[in-house]
């Protein structure tokens, strides 16, 4: 996992070539104007909009997947996302149509917690099981959850 501004966001195209088609999205398109709902952009990405009402913690859901990558992108209101890598994760059924699993953290589990701020955004491969949407700040959010194919 790694989080950082979206301005950023290019420099990482060497770790993932399609962080590009997400970059070149961005820049072409009104995402404000966006409605709610799942896209499909190009090679295999996708891009899901979704506005929210932060959590509390005790609320909020772990989650993980195995097929895509989350590029999740904050582009108003704020959030707290908790993060472990997955070894830290208790087992868990795993819905391979909606690619997605709701683990619990293991007892003890130490986690860590990163707080995104309009215009950041985290990027979370299977091994990052993610908590997001916890309240922070902002009563209301919207990100951008970019849909990214795993590479073989």
């Amino acid at each position: 996992m790694f989080a950082d501004k979206i301005e950023n966001l290019h420099l990482y195209i060497p770790y993932n070539a399609k962080i590009k088609v997400v970059c070149d999205y961005l820049a072409a398109t009104d995402i404000h104007a966006l409605e709610v709902g799942k896209y499909d952009i190009a090679d295999g990405v996708r891009v899901v909009v979704n506005a929210f009402t932060p959590k509390a913690p005790e609320a909020a859901r772990w989650e993980a997947h195995k097929k895509y990558i989350d590029l999740q992108y904050l582009y108003e209101g704020d959030e707290i996302m908790g993060y472990l890598p997955i070894e830290q994760m208790e087992d868990s059924e795993y819905d391979a149509e909606k690619d997605v699993m709701h683990p619990a953290a293991k007892a003890g589990a130490d986690v860590t917690e990163i707080k995104l701020n309009t215009g950041m955004f985290a990027f979370l491969e299977p091994r990052d099981a993610h908590r997001p949407s916890v309240k922070l700040h902002s009563e209301a959010s919207k990100k951008l959850i970019f849909k990214i194919p795993v590479e073989d």
